[in-house]
């Protein structure tokens, strides 16, 4: 089965925060809908293992935070992949309490909702609560909710073990290989006219030629992009020698970690998973490039002394 199937459904993203007398915590959500009209009723997911699951059980109340589109990632991370047993979270993010004692999340949100438990259900790894609705409002009516596909398509992001929606990365990896050529094999072709390189793994975007694309592949009408030769003006490039001479010595290459989860880029090993050559410095991944872990950004490693 393709597992890329599930990226069709839509889903937004959300902070679902609960609290008990002692102790509160909240997660980052994408399953959360609304199931009945009247009275107004809201569905959410838990993982039986995340400390707010237990918290929302002991308190029967939930309140649901609809994250906005440009909602910041430290924000993310904060609720997605630090855990409550760790980090008192509500110490690090603007929010108020109900009178019912629960926290709602208000920073980088368009609207909140506050719930009653009216019903759970088991679903082995899970717990559903159904919540009717006790209260809710706008926050910023001029911003936009974030919607899963676009934090997964546009900022990499990528759902946590525990979600209801993760997907195991080398089934990802399987279904990409199956659906592209191997990039790295592919071979460069030069304009004989004005000396412009044709690049597979750049592509000719602008053209419509994606990033990927072999030279055979590139429909007989294209043109170069510099001076408009015909594609029959290309010749085939050569291996270049001495490409050992252009390669930094791997062994001086500085390690990175994940502040957000604690992986460490090794430049030896790379990220094969992900296109990143073992021998590749940190420093030359592309800047789209995410935690093969947890999906944290770039940004977000510092080196390691």
């Amino acid at each position: 089965m393709n597992v890329e199937v599930f990226f069709s459904l839509s889903y937004g993203l959300y902070v679902v925060s609960a609290a008990t007398k002692n102790r509160k915590n909240g997660y980052v959500a994408n399953t959360a809908f609304q199931v009945t009209a009247t009275p107004p009723q809201l569905a959410i997911s838990c993982n039986k293992e995340n400390l707010s699951a237990g918290i929302i059980q002991e308190s029967g109340f939930f309140s649901l935070s609809v994250l906005e589109k440009e909602a910041s990632k430290d924000l993310i991370n904060l609720f997605g992949y630090k855990s409550g047993k760790e980090l008192a979270k509500f110490n690090h993010v603007k929010h108020f309490d109900t009178p019912n004692g629960t926290p709602v999340v208000t920073e980088d949100c368009v609207s909140w909702f506050e719930c009653k438990v009216v019903q759970t259900l088991d679903v082995g790894t899970h717990i559903i609560f159904i919540g009717e609705v006790l209260d809710g409002d706008l926050l910023d009516d001029t911003k936009e909710p974030i919607t899963y596909a676009h934090y997964r398509k546009v900022r990499h992001g990528l759902s946590p073990k525990n979600a209801p929606t993760y997907v195991d990365r080398s089934l990802l990896k399987d279904a990409a290989d199956k659906k592209s050529v191997e990039v790295k094999n592919l071979q460069k072709w030069e304009c004989q006219v004005c000396g412009h390189i044709y690049d597979p793994s750049e592509g000719d975007p602008d053209s419509g030629i994606e990033p990927g694309t072999a030279f055979e592949d590139i429909p007989n009408n294209w043109v170069c992009p510099e001076c408009g030769a015909k594609k029959a003006d290309f010749k085939l490039l050569t291996a270049e020698p001495a490409a050992e001479n252009k390669k930094q010595d791997v062994k001086s290459m500085k390690k990175w970690k994940c502040e957000v989860c604690g992986y460490i880029y090794d430049p030896v090993e790379g990220d094969p998973d992900s296109g990143i050559e073992p021998g590749t410095a940190f420093e030359d991944i592309p800047d789209d490039w995410y935690c093969p872990v947890c999906g944290a950004f770039k940004e977000d490693f510092t080196p390691l002394n």
